[in-house]
């Protein structure tokens, strides 16, 4: 609970000093654009039947169209392959690796698309799963412990995207569950979670957010967060 609520302070705190900070690297970038994500969109359940995308994904007005957030795609869009990989925590693994896939790509990659491409991603670990899509977009992955006062810096400070690895049982699924975390703002986190029966758990906003308590309480030190950073050029 100390650790929460520090987490809290920091989270409000560092929210406020980073306010007006930008960032050169796309890793950096997470999709911390809540405020023009906002005025884009006021529809918050319509997506495009070409990209299944639930939330409008903006692009830069460069040559390269870059993504400025993530898409959110859900696991009950692709039957098939839900069938196919049987575990919902499985399936869900697939639907937020693609959804990191088309964010760093700046280009639509469906958990079909994605599986087609990856055809080890059933038999490999989870660490072999994320390492392997970090490769595909040239990056690499960092893991770490969960630890509140380490997330408010990836969020806030580092403005980084977390993919988030819950290994038990919680709100947000029956035995594991995988969130992406987009940034953080307020006490908010904002949140790509691959269930659609979690949609309840989220505020009904363009950016899906829960307050830093539930996530922090849900979690726990036996969960993990996978940060993907930019290869160094020599």
């Amino acid at each position: 609970m100390k650790k929460i609520l520090l987490f809290s302070i920091t989270l409000c705190l560092t929210c406020t000093l980073s306010a007006c900070s930008n960032s050169s690297s796309k890793a950096n970038k997470a999709s911390n654009q809540t405020e023009d994500i906002y005025e884009t969109s006021s529809q918050t359940n319509d997506y495009s039947s070409d990209t299944l995308s639930h939330i409008e994904v903006l692009q830069s007005d460069g040559p390269g169209k870059e993504f400025l957030n993530v898409p959110l795609y859900y696991n009950e869009d692709y039957p098939a392959i839900q069938k196919e990989y049987q575990s919902t925590s499985a399936m869900s693994l697939l639907t937020c690796l693609s959804m990191i896939n088309s964010y760093y790509s700046s280009s639509y990659v469906t958990p079909t698309e994605y599986s087609t491409a990856h055809e080890s991603i059933l038999s490999a670990t989870v660490d072999q799963n994320i390492s392997d899509m970090a490769k595909s977009v040239n990056m690499t992955v960092d893991k770490y412990n969960f630890d509140t006062e380490k997330l408010s810096d990836l969020l806030v400070t580092d403005r980084k995207l977390v993919l988030l690895y819950i290994p038990h049982s919680s709100k947000f699924g029956s035995y594991s569950s995988f969130l992406i975390l987009t940034g953080a703002d307020a006490g908010d986190i904002f949140v790509r979670d691959p269930n659609s029966n979690n949609s309840n758990l989220y505020r009904p906003l363009t950016e899906p957010s829960c307050d830093y308590f539930t996530l922090c309480e849900q979690a726990s030190s036996s969960s993990f967060m996978y940060v993907f950073n930019d290869i160094p050029t020599k």
